[in-house]
């Protein structure tokens, strides 16, 4: 028996109701992980598909990343251009236009989604 205490209030669970409960928990961070990878695998293709930089060595630069620290996941896309922060297109910042804004809409859009689904919207 496992027993939780919250305030005035406790629960009591057994061992094999537990484990299922770990086990679910287990199962929707690995699906919720496989997600934001796929979310920032999509930015991370869009952007390298319309990089502007001709030489490439920009482009090839960018990588995608995943760090696990505790119970802290961050995902993202990164350059290790020293100068990936100065390209410009049409008076445009390059890695604001096809990193950072994508990203933003990409993360409020699951937000949203997430918000609905848990309010049992769809």
């Amino acid at each position: 028996m496992a027993k939780f205490q919250a305030g005035k209030v406790s629960v009591e669970i057994d061992d094999s109701l537990r484990r299922l409960m770990e086990s679910m928990a287990g199962q929707s961070g690995q699906l919720a992980l496989s997600e934001l990878q796929d979310m920032v695998g999509e930015v991370y293709d869009e952007a390298h598909r319309r990089w502007p930089v001709d030489s490439g060595r920009s482009r090839a630069q960018l990588r995608t990343y995943v760090k696990v620290s505790g119970d802290k996941v961050t995902v993202g896309v990164t350059n290790d251009a020293p100068y990936v922060w100065f390209i410009k297109s049409r008076r445009v910042h390059v890695w604001s236009r096809y990193v950072t804004r994508p990203l933003k809409v990409k993360v409020k859009r699951e937000i949203r989604r997430v918000a609905r689904a848990v309010a049992g919207g769809k």
